[in-house]
């Protein structure tokens, strides 16, 4: 009888390893067969792949040999060397035994029939919780070796790697050159990040992950004080989503320094960069001062190209200092376009003040100016009772699919896996590939309907809210006293004030557009012109606003205006 064997290691570092290697193993199941006569072919050789690991090859091509009957067993050393997953590797199994291959794990000699089944079940679980029990001992010994500074977590900055032999963090000659390069052309040359970025792209030189240079990822370099041989790492405490959710205590971080650190440049090279970078200098020519004198600063989008909006004062001898607007793309430099791969975008500059004021009068009007045009389609609006009702019964419905879909999965599970005594195996209809196909099926699904259901329940949350929000704001507009108190108030507002109300009740970025009636042949002769008309189309850029009661109380003291009232 022809018998195929099995070998497979966790990693390449157990593949010297007394215990588990690759040749023990295939001595072990050489000596089997020849014990038990069976004729060895060549053993499927998985060499260094996790035992979780779904899309082995060799076991690929040992399942895909199976059908063809090219062997009458298996034969493994170990059965965690099949697999540690539980239910794969019992999938697996069964797939063979369904086809009349013998399953033989040299350590475990499971003897045949349901008594062998439920031993190989329960000995494939201790396998998987004993793969879930290396998992975290290795994360605990991994935190023991970072704390210990004898190996660095996370990804190191462009330029640097961590050396296990010398537990250092050294360079990486070619990257760090670049960094020298940088700073070279930066400090020594007087050249701009635009005009670095530009070299660096003509010379083919990328970053690590083989991306163009641009001035966010070389100013946000240029910014670590890896450079000069200073970190400090386990700083943080991140949430699911890689974002930082807060600052762990000081006796807990882990500090770097020029003993541990390779440094590319020295502290007084570093110091000079961030001087010059400090001065605003590196990129538009001018500190950035227009959130104190731009009303719209930052809450602007082209409705041509999606590109940030951003202020633009005019010289103030020849253009007497008038303010504007520009899109990103319609303001930068020939140099940053090349950079980004951006052509020039056609939307007209705006004068500031125009469109301020167009967008000040939008929210005087959502505070009762026009009052009955504008306020009553609102609060005959009953359509969040209806929401609310159909996202509650959507709700239930998900709730219930899921629970279906995870009893299916159960089901399935446990009449695949629990043997039936009174069922002939040879007649046993279940295909373990098939079952493998819809197990993981309605487990995805009972996945997905439960993050649907945290989506609607999130919702649901959020309908409330603006339920409530319309029932005070019909308690604010039915106040005449309180309206004209907040009117007076909003004239009387400074600029920051002013700015703080409108990103408070602004629903999203205000896209700007140009009017319809005008082509962008057309648009493009009145900018050579050096028209400055109110190019904007009010219909399409009209602002949305959302009631805040959080910002009203802030910036306009709506509790004290209504005790006056």
């Amino acid at each position: 009888m022809k018998a195929a064997g099995y070998v497979r290691v966790s990693t390449s570092g157990q593949t010297g390893d007394a215990k588990l290697s690759l040749q023990v193993q295939r001595e072990s199941i050489q000596q089997y067969c020849a014990d038990n006569n069976l004729q060895l072919l060549p053993i499927y050789d998985e060499g260094a792949q996790s035992g979780a690991d779904l899309d082995r090859p060799e076991l690929q091509r040992l399942l895909a040999d199976a059908p063809e009957r090219k062997f009458q067993s298996v034969v493994v050393a170990d059965l965690s060397r099949f697999g540690r997953d539980n239910i794969d590797a019992l999938v697996n199994i069964r797939e063979l035994k369904r086809l009349g291959i013998e399953f033989i794990s040299i350590k475990e000699q499971f003897m045949p029939g349901p008594v062998g089944d439920m031993l190989r079940s329960i000995i494939s679980g201790v396998n998987e919780l004993e793969r879930a029990t290396i998992k975290l001992r290795t994360h605990g010994a991994r935190n023991r070796l970072w704390k210990a500074k004898r190996r660095w977590i996370g990804l190191l900055p462009f330029g640097y790697t961590f050396d296990e032999k010398t537990e250092k963090v050294v360079q990486i000659k070619e990257e760090a050159d670049v960094m020298r390069r940088i700073v070279t052309e930066y400090l020594d040359l007087n050249l701009s990040f635009n005009d670095i970025c530009i070299r660096l792209n003509k010379d083919h030189v990328t970053t690590r992950r083989g991306r163009k240079w641009n001035t966010a990822n070389l100013s946000a370099y240029l910014r670590q004080t890896i450079y000069y041989g200073y970190a400090i790492t386990n700083r943080y405490i991140m949430n699911a989503k890689g974002e930082v959710a807060g600052e762990k205590p000081e006796d807990e971080w882990i500090i770097w320094d020029c003993d541990d650190i390779d440094a590319i440049l020295t502290k007084a090279r570093w110091d000079k960069v961030q001087a010059k970078a400090a001065t605003g200098l590196s990129r538009s020519g001018r500190p950035s001062k227009f959130a104190d004198t731009f009303l719209l600063h930052g809450l602007l989008k082209c409705g041509v190209c999606g590109a940030t909006m951003v202020p633009y004062r005019a010289d103030e001898k020849s253009h007497g200092g008038k303010r504007y607007y520009q899109c990103r793309w319609h303001k930068s430099g020939v140099k940053e376009r090349e950079i980004a791969g951006r052509e020039r975008c056609h939307l007209p500059t705006i004068p500031a003040e125009m469109l301020e004021d167009w967008i000040w009068d939008q929210l005087m009007v959502k505070f009762g100016r026009e009052r009955e045009k504008h306020f009553a389609p609102l609060l005959e609006d009953t359509r969040f009772d209806e929401q609310i009702a159909a996202q509650e019964a959507k709700i239930v419905s998900i709730t219930k699919s899921a629970a279906q879909a995870e009893r299916a999965a159960r089901k399935l599970f446990l009449a695949f896996t629990t043997p039936d005594p009174e069922t002939p195996e040879e007649d046993d209809p279940d295909d373990a590939r098939m079952f493998k196909i819809e197990h993981r099926k309605l487990t995805q699904e009972a996945k997905h309907l439960r993050q649907e259901l945290k989506s609607a329940q999130k919702y649901l949350v959020e309908l409330t809210g603006m339920k409530a929000d319309q029932q005070k704001f019909a308690e604010l507009v039915g106040n005449e006293a309180l309206l004209s108190s907040i009117w007076l108030k909003m004239d009387e507002l400074p600029l920051r004030g002013k700015q703080q109300l409108l990103k408070g009740l602004l629903d999203g970025a205000v896209e700007v557009y140009p009017p319809t009636w005008l082509s962008v042949e057309e648009i493009k002769k009145m900018n050579a012109r050096n028209h400055k008309g109110p190019l904007v189309d009010a219909v399409k850029s009209k602002p949305k606003f959302r009631f805040n009661e959080a910002i009203l109380q802030k910036v306009l003291g709506v509790n004290k205006h209504l005790e006056k009232c």
